[in-house]
Order: C-alpha cells, then sequence, then structure tokens
C-alpha cells in the first residue's frame, strides 16, 4: 500500500451505500429504465431527504410534550432542547466541555421562567426531572443510547430500495482525564447551524465571512455568536482528522490511504491557510477598531471577545496543521507495524439485533434446537482447564500444615526422609469423626 497522487474531486458527506437489493429483482425492465434512463430521481433528493430525517427526533420530543404528566406539561420541551445543543456547542473544545449535570442546571432558569408564566411555584426537583426527561430524549435513553433508526426510499440505482439511517444527536464521549462529556454529532451540529448541505470547510469558510462583514458594519455581537460557531468548525475539523489517524493506529487497511486519505489531507492543508490568513485579517480590523475606542467602554469590551475567540480557532489550526504534517509518517509508521499482524474477521455478526431479537422471535422448540449451534458460534472453543478431583479432595482433607518458621521460634527436628504434607488422617481421627457425625439427630452447619 502506497500514498498516491491526491485526487482534487468533492467529498460527499454521507457515504456511499450498498446498492445491491432484491427488489431490483421484482421490478420490470420497463420501469427500470423508465427511472434509470429517464432521470426521475436525481441523487442529491436522497441527500436531502436523510438531512430531513434528522429533525424528526427533535421534532418528536415536541410531540412527546401531549403525553407528559400534568405538572410537566406546561414546559415547552423544544425551547428546552435548543438551550441545551446550544449549550453544548458553546462550550465544545473548551477546557471545560459541556457535561449531564451542568447541561441539565443550564435549563433551570429557563423551567423557572416557565414556571412563573403559568402561575406554577418553581419547584427545583420537578425542573431536574423535566431536564433529565429532554437529555435522555436526545441521548435515546430508552433504546439504551443507540442511535435513532428510520427508514426512507432510495432510487438511486434504478429500483426502490430500502434503506435505513441511523441517527445519533449526541454523543457522550472520554476526555483525557477520564469526565464524560457531551458532543453532537456532525449532522447535528449542522441542523442547529443550518448548513447541513455544506461541509465543515465550506461552512467554516462562510462563518468567518460572515464575521468579517460583521465586524465591519460594527455589528459585534453578531460576529461573537458567529465567531462561537467558527469555534466549533474549528474543533470539528480537528476531531475528523484525529479520528482518521485513530483509525489508522487500529487498523491501516479500514482507512483509505491510497485515494481518499491523501485528498482530505490536502484539502485540509489548503484550508487552514486561507483560514489562517482570514483570520489573521480579522484579528487586525479588529484590534484597530478598538485602539479607536474608549478604553473600558463596551465595544471594545466585545472586541476584546471576539478578538479571544478568533485566536483560539488561529491556535487550534496552527496546531491542526502540525497534525496534518505528520499524518503520512504515522501511516507508514503503522504500516510496517501491523503488516504482520493477524486480521480479525470484520463481518462479526451484531450480538443484539443479528443473534438476540431472531432468536427471541423464534418459537420455541425451534429456539432450543438452534442454541447448541449459536452457543459454538459465538463463544467459540474453550480448552477445559486440568482439574483433578482426587487431587482436589487430598488437599482439602489433609492436616492444617505447621505455621511458618519466621513466626514461631524454630524448634530443631530430626532430619527424616518423609513427606511433609500428611496426605490422610490417621485412623482413630476417621473413628472419632464418624462416630460424632452418627450422634448427631438433626443437620447442623459446619461453617457459620
Amino acid at each position: 500500500m502506497t500514498i498516491s497522487e491526491y485526487p482534487t474531486r468533492v467529498v460527499e458527506r454521507f457515504p456511499a451505500e450498498d446498492d445491491s437489493s432484491p427488489l431490483g429483482d421484482k421490478i420490470s425492465p420497463s420501469i427500470h429504465d423508465a427511472v434509470s434512463m429517464g432521470g426521475m430521481w436525481d441523487r442529491y433528493l436522497t441527500h436531502q431527504m436523510r438531512v430531513l430525517l434528522y429533525a424528526e427526533p427533535l421534532l418528536r420530543v415536541l410531540r412527546s410534550d401531549e403525553n407528559r404528566s400534568e405538572e410537566l406539561e406546561h414546559y415547552d420541551s423544544l425551547a428546552l432542547v435548543l438551550k441545551l445543543l446550544d449549550h453544548i456547542v458553546t462550550h465544545t473544545g473548551l477546557e471545560h466541555e459541556a457535561d449531564s449535570d451542568t447541561a441539565m442546571r443550564e435549563l433551570l432558569p429557563l423551567m423557572e421562567a416557565m414556571d412563573q408564566a403559568a402561575g406554577i411555584e418553581p419547584n427545583v426537583e420537578r425542573q431536574i426531572r423535566m431536564a433529565k426527561i429532554v437529555l435522555g430524549a436526545l441521548r435515546n435513553d430508552k433504546e439504551g443510547l443507540r442511535p435513532f433508526k428510520r427508514a426512507y426510499t432510495d432510487f438511486t440505482s434504478g429500483h426502490a430500495i430500502k434503506r435505513e439511517l441511523a441517527i445519533r444527536l449526541i454523543e457522550e464521549r472520554y476526555t483525557t482525564r477520564g469526565d464524560i462529556v457531551l458532543h453532537l454529532s456532525n449532522e447535528t451540529t449542522n441542523l442547529l447551524l443550518n448548513a447541513l448541505a455544506l461541509d465543515i470547510e465550506d461552512e467554516q469558510a462562510a462563518a468567518e465571512a460572515i464575521v468579517q462583514n460583521q465586524l465591519m458594519r460594527g455589528h459585534l455581537q453578531d460576529a461573537i455568536s458567529t465567531a462561537r460557531a467558527v469555534r466549533l468548525y474549528s474543533s470539528r475539523l480537528r476531531e475528523k482528522i484525529e479520528q482518521l489517524l485513530t483509525s489508522t493506529r487500529r487498523d491501516v487497511s479500514r482507512v483509505d490511504w491510497k485515494q481518499e486519505v491523501p485528498r482530505i489531507l490536502v484539502e485540509s492543508l489548503r484550508h487552514l491557510e486561507s483560514r489562517c490568513e482570514v483570520e489573521h485579517n480579522i484579528i487586525k480590523s479588529a484590534r484597530e477598531k478598538q485602539d479607536a475606542l474608549a478604553l473600558g467602554s463596551e465595544e471594545a469590551q466585545y472586541l476584546t471577545t471576539l478578538i479571544s475567540i478568533i485566536s483560539d480557532c488561529r491556535h487550534c489550526h496552527m496546531e491542526l496543521q502540525q497534525r496534518l504534517m505528520e499524518a503520512p509518517q504515522v501511516f507508514l509508521d503503522e504500516q510496517e507495524r501491523q503488516i504482520f499482524a493477524l486480521r480479525r474477521r470484520l463481518d462479526l455478526p451484531d450480538m443484539l439485533s443479528d443473534v438476540l431479537t431472531p432468536l427471541l422471535s423464534m418459537q420455541r422448540v425451534v429456539a432450543v434446537q438452534a442454541l447448541p449451534t449459536i452457543s459454538a458460534s459465538c463463544f467459540g472453543v474453550r480448552a477445559p482447564n486440568a482439574f483433578s478431583l482426587t487431587q482436589h479432595l487430598l488437599r482439602l482433607l489433609q492436616p492444617r500444615r505447621e505455621p511458618r518458621p519466621e513466626t514461631v521460634p524454630v524448634v530443631e527436628r530430626e532430619p527424616v526422609i518423609a513427606n511433609n504434607d500428611q496426605l490422610r488422617y490417621a485412623r482413630d481421627v476417621y473413628e472419632r469423626t464418624e462416630n460424632y457425625l452418627n450422634s448427631l439427630q438433626r443437620p447442623i452447619r459446619l461453617v457459620h
């Protein structure tokens, strides 16, 4: 495997899926020709349909208000969801990122205002319960934190194919300190920032252009909000590259270092070069405006905040640029390390959806017949432990050993050729034990 020349084709947000389907054999040739040759379906329609499906779990939270208990029905779930997502976006990539506790505390002032508007006495326990419901709905706690599954129909291959889209709104991730923090998926981030049709790099470039325009027109508060979005895009771009390198370290064969990754590295380096130049101009313009203002004024404070945010982006891009330059060497080192490593099969079944769920849906007789084969396939061959019942009984029944010499005074003994461990008790010990057991009138616990 070698690194080839970097192609320049555009990256698609959603990876291509397998277009093969048994449904294709049931469609008549005339309909197939009409769909494939007549251009009745554009592939971008499939992309737009997948984009719209990401909004469905959020809207389902809004519909759940109708089935909520009376004491919680005055809370606006959608408003709480948007506030929670905005809180996660604001703190992503910072030193103290959002976790479950801080996210729920962020919702308490909003729910207190909702309580007052409804004429209800504010109650912290009720508010925390509602916050847990909202957070659980976004994480999909009811289904064990698994992604939401939504079905849709695709026509890109000329056939009507049923597909399933896995949607994850919020992810729990570990930090380097071992803490669990909340992150938004890329699609949820774009959905929140009204940029589902654009890549992260394109949206970041557009957002920085908006910051420049807002700064030039004096809309400083709007520029700060847009700059925070720019910082989030910087963090997402860094995660994208880190994920590629992590996957390479785990298994170099699962990452396309022949075409896809080299192209991503070249495009990312070009993107960072242009971003650093734009960010330098933003900081320069902001400082020029700041020098013309009175020290301590409100506008000067806004400009200070804006400069700080853009400086964070610039620092992140400089670190990422170093990582991109080191990426080819990571590939070469991992290829050399993994070239003789044993490869495990990647087509293993999912234990929940492919094994347990079909097994539970079977009739009892059929399931009992299938269990031996399933157990052997899932657990594999296990070598039995070397165990001897005879030796185990001898060890349990042998007399207690003498104390260790270092714990009691050493007694001189006459050396004899014999085994120190007695294998059996004396005959009189057996007789006394048998007589005692025969004298018992009822069962007695030997060990308390």
